[in-house]
């Protein structure tokens, strides 16, 4: 009788048993948060790159060549993030669904070579990855697109938890819509300020909430900047009677002391990574909330 109850009950808990939920990785602090969000609860993404490196030229260690060999998942934001990830994925990640972010035709994507804000809608994929602003996430209208992204491709991939992700992803999409209430009045009262950038990485966060466009110092990748182009946002700072020029922790302080030495602009930070966060389901919401916090608290009137 004992064995014929073990048995059964053997039988029954192999029938319920959920499988094992897919290994998953993603590539930066951002992407990571929203991935947590959606798989709270069922299990935990690794997160490729620290927020305190710089995603565009990094080096993977062995321990992240091997969750990204051992992944079944991988959201990444693509190639004008991450150009050597492709080569990576390619080579460690035979296994893997890489899903390409920026490759969604639901995003609002944004180019540097466009002012942006005129048309938030404008939707040009056509010319190429080089131009993209990959600094998706700063508009939290696409978090919101990228929790659905994530949620479908988790569910389609692990049905036993598809519930799950997608009550986990509306959840998330109610906190994003009342943060966006949030910072939109919270940024009101600097619509009209004029300021300086080290990173040409805000004019999501800067067209989502009508904000002035930033003048940056370096390229959208953030490349050192020569005499002449100092020399030249030293003069800006001047004519458009700069508040702020806001720098990155990873961005060296000279140069921004160099250029608003002698000048009534002030030096401030921003961390459009998560650098100073702890990574995981609560980051992308911290981070939206310091950027404002940053942002107004240098530049209101």
């Amino acid at each position: 009788m004992r064995t014929t109850f073990l048995a059964l009950a053997a039988t029954l808990f192999a029938s319920t048993a959920y499988a094992d939920p897919p290994r998953v990785v993603a590539d930066v602090a951002p992407i990571h948060s929203l991935v947590a969000q959606v798989m709270q609860g069922v299990a935990e993404p690794t997160l490729l790159v620290p927020a305190r490196n710089s995603p565009h030229g990094y080096a993977l260690k062995v321990s992240q060549a091997r969750a990204l060999t051992d992944a079944d998942v991988v959201f990444w934001v693509g190639e004008a993030l991450t150009p050597w990830l492709e080569k990576a994925l390619d080579t460690l990640g035979n296994n893997a669904q890489a899903v390409e972010l920026l490759e969604s035709e639901d995003l609002a994507l944004l180019h540097y070579e466009e002012a942006g804000h005129e048309d938030e809608e404008h939707d040009a994929h056509h010319h190429g990855h080089d131009s993209i602003d990959p600094h998706i996430w700063l508009d939290p209208v696409n978090a919101r697109t990228l929790l659905t992204i994530i949620a479908d491709t988790l569910a389609a991939r692990d049905a036993e938890n598809a519930s799950h992700y997608r009550s986990n992803a509306k959840a998330a999409a109610a906190t994003l819509d009342a943060l966006l209430e949030e910072t939109t009045a919270a940024t009101a009262e600097i619509k009209d300020r004029r300021y300086i950038v080290y990173h040409d990485g805000y004019q999501y966060f800067e067209a989502r909430f009508g904000l002035g466009r930033a003048i940056p110092i370096a390229n959208g990748h953030a490349a050192k900047p020569g005499a002449k182009r100092l020399r030249e946002i030293r003069d800006a700072a001047t004519d458009i009677d700069a508040r702020c020029l806001f720098a990155e922790k990873q961005f060296g302080s000279r140069t921004v002391q160099s250029i608003i030495r002698g000048t009534d602009t002030v030096e401030a930070q921003l961390d459009p990574m998560g650098q100073s966060l702890e990574p995981g389901p609560a980051l992308y919401e911290a981070l939206i909330r310091d950027l404002t916090r940053s942002m107004v608290g240098c530049l209101k009137p």
